[in-house]
């Protein structure tokens, strides 16, 4: 099977520290063998479909601020074939993600948090409202952002018949104020206010 790009498909694209970029590899070629005498010099794999070993709850990947941020100097309707090539039926059709509640290492703007200080009101506006094409030129949404991701994913899942997709939400770390010296990266949270850190944890995924 070939796409207009003459790339098959199905493909196994290779980018590496040699120079590669998205090169296409030859695919693996899979053929029936007789069990009982398995060929010298070639790997053999035995697969028993009536043997259940484990449940597998889904395949997926990150939705972070930054794969957002890249999808924003994308036209919207660009956009949504890419969003519908992971989450669409007629694409990967993933059905879990993960994501992160307040920043991480894949975020545009560095460390911020939905609740900046103690005295501070909790809003997820950072990871809402967009970015700024004045700021950020290329941007062609400036909407678009990482809970607008997310929200779109839910979409084409709602719009077909196989709706499943688990969301993973997780803080990376709790803001600087929760914790001991009030650094980022080191540390832990002050044992008063974990059980605000929890609060903002659940308050966001309501």
């Amino acid at each position: 099977m070939g796409s207009s790009s003459g790339v098959p498909a199905l493909a196994v694209l290779l980018t590496s520290e040699a120079g590669a970029r998205g090169a296409a590899l030859e695919n693996i070629r899979f053929s029936r063998l007789d069990a009982k005498r398995p060929p010298s010099g070639r790997a053999a794999v035995s697969v028993f479909p009536d043997e259940t070993r484990q449940t597998i709850e889904g395949i997926g990947s990150s939705i972070t601020e930054a794969s957002a941020f890249v999808l924003a100097h994308l036209e919207p309707c660009a956009r949504r074939e890419v969003m519908a090539r992971a989450f669409g039926a007629s694409g990967a059709n993933l059905t879990l993600a993960r994501t992160h509640i307040g920043s991480c290492d894949f975020t545009v703007h560095g460390r911020y948090a939905y609740q900046s200080s103690a005295d501070a009101p909790f809003s997820v506006a950072c990871d809402r409202d967009g970015f700024d094409p004045e700021r950020h030129p290329g941007v062609r949404d400036r909407a678009y952002d990482l809970l607008p991701m997310i929200k779109e994913a839910i979409e084409i899942k709602n719009n077909q018949n196989d709706r499943k997709l688990r969301i993973i939400a997780s803080a990376w770390t709790a803001p600087a104020w929760m914790k001991n010296i009030e650094d980022w990266v080191r540390d832990v949270t002050k044992k008063h206010i974990e059980k605000a850190f929890n609060m903002v944890d659940e308050e966001w995924l309501m």
